[in-house]
């Protein structure tokens, strides 16, 4: 085990790449939900001392979904805008990764004020309520225009009512961890 020592705190990814495609701990394999799991060290990070696991178990679910829905299904460049429905916590996430990779403007939405209140706090240029009957108007002046490059749901579900995609400015791809990405026009 290069680079790793016995006994050294390590984060598990929540996947890896076996004959180019990626497998997902817990969905395409066992040990997800385990206590001990036996893994390649490949899909071990070594974990800092001064971080506690009770802080670094969001790593290899809530920041690594966004993250490669972000560079790996989207590959999203920067200042194209990007629009995110849900702002939990794939979403709160995602706002703070796309700001990271430069995208813009990046559109939060979510039906809670207190979701779109942390959206605009986590970098969001704009945070809209889906039910709100201006919305579309909204959305369109967000993106001047333009529509949305990408669009990503981390709110899960079908998409209807307000995150129907007739609903808002249209879009080049949409992209979501529950469903694929599907060219929108």
């Amino acid at each position: 085990m290069e680079g790793l020592r016995l006994g050294q705190r390590v984060l598990l990814q929540a996947g890896e790449e076996r004959g180019g495609t990626v497998l997902t701990r817990g969905v395409d394999y066992d040990g997800g939900w385990a206590e001990y799991a036996v893994a390649s060290a490949g899909t071990v990070v070594p974990l800092p001392d001064s971080l506690p696991f009770e802080q670094a178990c969001f790593i290899p679910d809530a920041v690594s979904t966004p993250w490669a829905a972000i560079t790996s299904t989207a590959r999203i460049q920067p200042g194209k805008p990007a629009g995110i429905w849900g702002v939990g916590g794939l979403g709160a996430h995602a706002v703070q990764l796309l700001r990271l990779v430069g995208a813009a403007p990046i559109i939060a939405v979510d039906p809670l004020e207190a979701a779109r209140a942390r959206a605009l706090e986590f970098g969001a240029d704009v945070a809209l309520d889906p039910n709100d009957a201006g919305f579309t108007a909204a959305m369109g002046a967000a993106t001047r225009g333009r529509g949305l490059a990408t669009a990503f749901d981390f709110a899960g579900g079908r998409p209807s009512g307000s995150r129907r995609r007739d609903r808002w400015a249209p879009a080049e791809r949409w992209s979501s961890w529950v469903w694929r990405i599907n060219r929108c026009t």
